[in-house]
């Protein structure tokens, strides 16, 4: 099994060709370094057959007068209690159509839904 320097060089070799590789790698490697030296070592299994998660849009429930992840996030703790391991919220940035995925800003939430707070609300949930 390659390690991963190895497959990195193969992929930087399909994009920069082998005569730049090297090149490319070397000055990959300060990153490469700095970056194992602060990792958490091996990543362990995050999601198993155990797991069960929710994929929604952020605004499948919605109430008068608040915002559809707030609607969202205090229906998913009085339904589902702690049965969900994980809730994935389809694009819930600014879109100009396509149903959230012609997105305007990444860094945004899209205001008609709620804002970042919201969103972190979920994730603590």
């Amino acid at each position: 099994m390659p390690t991963p320097v190895e497959r990195l060089r193969a992929h930087l070799t399909a994009v920069y060709g082998s005569a730049q590789t090297s090149d490319v790698l070397e000055q990959l490697r300060p990153r490469l370094e700095a970056f194992d030296a602060t990792s958490r070592g091996v990543a362990q299994e995050r999601v198993s057959e155990r797991d069960v998660i929710l994929i929604t849009y952020g605004d499948q429930i919605q109430e008068p007068g608040r915002a559809p992840l707030q609607s969202l996030g205090d229906a998913l703790v009085a339904l589902t209690g702690d049965f969900l391991t994980g809730v994935h919220i389809l694009p819930f940035y600014p879109y100009t159509s396509d149903d959230g995925f012609s997105v305007v800003d990444y860094k945004a939430v899209n205001p008609a839904w709620g804002d970042w707070t919201d969103v972190q609300r979920l994730g603590g949930n």
